[in-house]
């Protein structure tokens, strides 16, 4: 500890000091010179126990700030999970999945193994809300929402999206497994009973719309087409699998 030199010098000096007034037989300046060191010896004690009680308290600050900090970086962290999921699904959101889609494209384009979009809007959602409540509706999007992530693989994606919809991202897919899996769904969601207050069930159906996508394609143009093709083709199609042709969407590239 370098704060304690200055005690420890003075020691050396009072040493040589004894060593003096032993040689000269002055008894009462070794005395004097003993007492002085012992004087010292007090202070480097008590100096010792103060800095061992800093360093202690040292360490303690410094093992309270580490929580501190790893409990800052865990919220920190929760938090923007949470900001990436929808609160009535559980499933990404519309924003993150928009990341993801860009991701996507970004490696379809860097090896040419590009991607299946399904989007899958529920049939009648207002008319579920009408006859039964929100609380009916939120908890139908909730066990959809189970249902097609029971269809995914782990490498897959799902979100909802603009409501009473969701959005499924199948990597290095073709359009024809797009096709078996929209089916698969289709099917399952027509023949499962949802549960509302009183334990009262219903049934719903879904239309989906599946494309497959391409390195010419651009994400806002396919949203305007595919929402141009849900208005046309909702009057006329309920409960099936819409194939929406990627090379008729608009691009970006010129």
């Amino acid at each position: 500890m370098t704060s304690l030199k200055p005690l420890e010098l003075m020691l050396k000096d009072e040493e040589n000091h004894l060593k003096e007034a032993r040689d000269r037989g002055d008894f009462a300046e070794e005395i004097h010179t003993l007492q002085e060191i012992g004087k010292i010896y007090f202070a480097l004690e008590c100096f010792q126990q103060a800095f061992s009680h800093f360093d202690e308290a040292l360490r303690l600050s410094q093992r309270m700030l580490n929580q501190y900090m790893k409990k800052h970086v865990d919220v920190s962290r929760k938090l923007d999970e949470i900001s990436k999921i929808d609160i009535i699904t559980g499933l990404t959101n519309q924003h993150e999945m928009i990341d993801i889609i860009q991701n996507e494209q970004s490696r379809c384009e860097r090896n040419g193994r590009c991607f299946v979009l399904i989007l899958s809007y529920i049939d009648h959602f207002h008319t579920i809300i009408e006859k039964n409540s929100y609380e009916c509706s939120e908890s139908v999007l909730f066990e959809v929402g189970k249902i097609l992530r029971s269809f995914l693989r782990l490498h897959d994606h799902i979100a909802s999206w603009n409501g009473n919809a969701f959005l499924i991202l199948l990597p290095e897919t073709s359009i024809t497994n797009g096709i078996v899996v929209s089916e698969r769904i289709r099917k399952t969601i027509a023949s499962t009973p949802f549960k509302c207050k009183n334990d009262e069930e219903i049934f719903i159906t879904m239309t989906l719309n599946v494309t497959s996508w391409k390195t010419s394609n651009d994400i806002k143009n396919y949203f305007a087409y595919i929402d141009e093709i849900l208005h046309q083709k909702r009057r006329d199609c309920k409960n099936c699998v819409l194939v929406v042709d990627g090379d008729k969407m608009g691009n970006s590239k010129k």
